[in-house]
């Protein structure tokens, strides 16, 4: 009786139960049922938009997606595979065919991310892709996946090239026809910049400054044209590599906001020409000659021998005085003469020394006149042009010759002095004995020794 109830009981628990067993990782995965393929989307859908259109298919209709996609994704590797055999036999092939060839690559890459998504929705939905997936997973393991511009080649196809003999061969023969690239990029550049030169030298309309610029900017332009040319000789392809670049020189002129201001002002600099090399400027602060002006600073050198930097920035926003920039000067000196002195022959004998020197420029515009007069004598100025280059000769040579013709004329020159007079009573004078001040004294009072009314004490303390 026993034995029949517990055989009963452990009937009851084997029966099997209407909900289906979650598959042990560790067991053999099922084999998926034999389906048809069929494509319910086009093949030209992007693979980023699949997984939304994936949500309402059941999981046999994913079965059917899925295997569609396998066999897509082989018809296109085998595509992508001849492709690339014709390829490698041609010694130089052809933009197209590269062009061709990249698009089948391009292929079998949404190939596989549309099959990734496929197997990702039928696991999700309880299915088994793990043939699927093992699938794809033997695909991307056999070859490069790389962006969709670049080349998914196999590595033995890498080997075998590298390893043949005409593949270095060719290599050699782009190599020596650099040798001609870079000589005639050398002879363009060189006469390139000769012409420029000169044309610009013969043109009064530009400095000095831009013309440095002008035959710098012709000749580097030249040579990166020739490595643009080399790179495609070579082989290599110069439409990403300048992309790149772009977006590189916009990534750093962001970055490097100040210092593009600077480049700009530089070039402000060398167009509208507030000064060229050799001037004299007094500017942001600090006084020199201009040695340089680059695409960032510019270089001074001071009168105390020293090179000073100034960001190009500062140099366009501030007042900037071009003591060299006219080809004259108008030189203005002062000479003081003592009160009392003839005007009129300091004059004539002030224009006499500037007729004479041969620092003054021959011009009506010679100016000798009475500026001011104050306690220390009668100040005259002296003005008169003289060449930019001769300005400080004149300026030493002028002055010294003035002063020594007045001085031979008879007339000083004023120099800033005081005379004091002190005045003193009789009694404290030195050698005068107080005693006898009263023997001196008249006996009228009111008189002096000569007769005449003695002023009061207080006025003679005052005197």
């Amino acid at each position: 009786m026993w034995l029949l109830a517990v055989l009963w009981l452990a009937g009851c628990g084997a029966t099997p139960s209407t909900s289906t067993p979650k598959q042990s990782e560790e067991s053999v995965p099922a084999t998926p049922p034999e389906v048809e393929p069929v494509a319910r989307f086009p093949d030209s859908l992007a693979a980023k938009d699949l997984p939304p259109l994936l949500v309402p298919l059941r999981v046999h209709e994913l079965y059917q997606e899925a295997e569609y996609a396998a066999q897509r994704l082989a018809r296109d590797i085998r595509a992508y595979q001849a492709a690339d055999r014709a390829t490698q036999a041609m010694e130089e092939p052809s933009e197209k065919q590269l062009e061709s060839l990249q698009a089948s690559l391009k292929r079998v890459e949404q190939d596989l991310n549309k099959l990734g998504h496929i197997v990702n929705s039928i696991e999700v939905k309880g299915g088994d892709p793990t043939a699927y997936r093992r699938y794809r997973r033997v695909i991307e393991s056999s070859m490069f996946t790389g962006s969709a511009s670049e080349a998914l080649i196999p590595i033995e196809t890498w080997k075998q090239r590298y390893n043949s003999r005409e593949y270095w061969i060719s290599r050699a023969r782009k190599w020596l026809w650099l040798l001609p690239v870079w000589l005639i990029a050398w002879v363009s550049a060189f006469t390139l910049s000769r012409v420029v030169r000169r044309w610009l030298i013969h043109s009064e309309n530009f400095s000095v400054l831009f013309r440095k610029f002008a035959v710098r900017a012709v000749r580097r332009f030249v040579w990166a044209c020739a490595i643009l040319v080399s790179l495609s000789v070579l082989g290599i392809r110069t439409g990403p590599l300048l992309t790149a670049l772009g977006a590189a020189g916009l990534v750093l002129g962001l970055a490097l906001q100040n210092a593009l201001g600077n480049l700009v002002n530089g070039l402000l600099l060398m167009v509208y020409r507030p000064f060229d090399v050799g001037d004299r400027v007094n500017a942001a602060g600090t006084e020199g000659f201009v040695q340089h002006v680059g695409l960032v600073s510019t270089t001074l050198h001071s009168i105390g021998h020293e090179l000073i930097t100034v960001p190009n920035s500062v140099m366009w926003n501030t007042v900037i005085t071009n003591r060299t920039g006219l080809a004259r000067r108008w030189l203005i000196q002062t000479v003081a003469i003592r009160h009392g002195s003839n005007v009129e022959q300091a004059t004539k004998v002030i224009e006499s020394v500037l007729a004479e020197a041969e620092w003054v420029l021959e011009s009506d515009d010679v100016e000798v006149g009475i500026d001011h007069v104050d306690e220390w004598g009668i100040h005259m100025t002296v003005r008169c042009w003289c060449r930019t280059e001769e300005y400080w000769d004149c300026w030493y040579g002028v002055y010294p010759q003035v002063l020594s013709r007045l001085e031979a004329a008879g007339i000083e020159v004023a120099i800033p002095q005081r005379e004091l007079v002190i005045l003193q009573k009789r009694g404290d004078l030195p050698g005068h004995d107080p005693d006898d001040a009263d023997e001196e004294r008249p006996e009228e009072d009111g008189e002096g020794p000569d007769g005449n009314e003695e002023p009061p004490a207080g006025d003679a303390a005052a005197s």
